[in-house]
């Protein structure tokens, strides 16, 4: 079993060989609860409607300029990566750690695409505290802030730091990567319920029912409905088995995790916590 950045570098994803060891559950309280929707109902293959706006098996958006789940490309001198980020302030995009290619190279250049609009990055941050774990086959703290040379077309997406998911609820998944039939580029959405929940992430074992993400969705949300309003809970990060099929375990990084949203506070001025 393999270890798989969902991110895409040129035609060919970056691979870690391992073991996947699926940590214990943490038991916290919170989560959505009853304002939660979908906490025994099965995941769906689309969620356009909830952002307004590759997941494997998910259905194709047709996102206007108020979608908050933004196109990502990083152009250096030798190839051009895919990534998929969320809106969380005005001038600022979540993203995946390691969506962050060598933040500190003049050599590397980030673009935002929106619907209608292509904004320049002006400036990249990853978690102080990011960390490729081989023994856990995981990523810790794998977020990241892009700033933006001007003001989103979109309006952000705000932030659930108050309470954790819970096993069985059922979280929205959106992103540009690799469909079923290896297409990227698009917008696409789908659902996955949580399988395991721990200090660090959130994990959705795909199975028979919804959808998954797949390389060039790194970076995308993970989110709930909770109280009617769609709020951000994770951070697509990776998953176990090459070409997203059954069987893979997808991991988020999990937002409510103290260091996340320390991080996140520090660095958006304007970001919308709840």
């Amino acid at each position: 079993m393999s270890f798989s950045y969902r991110v895409m570098n040129g035609l060919t994803s970056r691979r870690w060989g391992g073991i996947f060891l699926l940590l214990a559950v943490v038991a916290c309280g919170g989560g959505g609860g009853s304002d939660s929707s979908g906490m025994t109902s099965d995941p769906s293959t689309d969620a356009c409607g909830l952002l307004k706006g590759k997941i494997l098996t998910g259905t194709v958006c047709s996102a206007g300029t108020d979608s908050p789940v933004v196109k990502l490309i990083v152009f250096d001198v030798r190839s051009e990566n895919l990534c998929t980020g969320t809106l969380v302030g005005k001038r600022n995009v979540l993203t995946a750690g390691h969506c962050i290619f060598s933040a500190d190279d003049s050599r590397v250049q980030t673009r935002a695409i929106f619907q209608n609009s292509s904004i320049e990055v002006v400036r990249s941050v990853r978690h102080p505290g990011y960390r490729e774990s081989e023994a856990d086959d995981v990523i810790f703290n794998d977020v990241g802030v892009l700033e933006l040379a001007s003001d989103a077309p979109a309006d952000p997406l705000p932030v659930r730091v108050s309470a954790v998911p819970l096993v069985d609820e059922i979280i929205s998944i959106f992103g540009y990567g690799l469909d079923d039939q290896g297409n990227a580029g698009d917008l696409r959405s789908g659902q996955m319920k949580i399988t395991a929940v721990t200090a660090d992430h959130i994990f959705a074992l795909y199975g028979d029912k919804g959808s998954n993400t797949c390389e060039g969705d790194s970076g995308g949300p993970a989110t709930m409905e909770i109280a009617g309003k769609t709020e951000l809970v994770g951070v697509t990060s990776a998953g176990t088995k090459d070409g997203c099929v059954r069987g893979d375990n997808s991991s988020f990084a999990l937002l409510a995790n103290p260091s996340i949203s320390g991080f996140l506070r520090a660095e958006i001025p304007d970001i919308d916590f709840q």
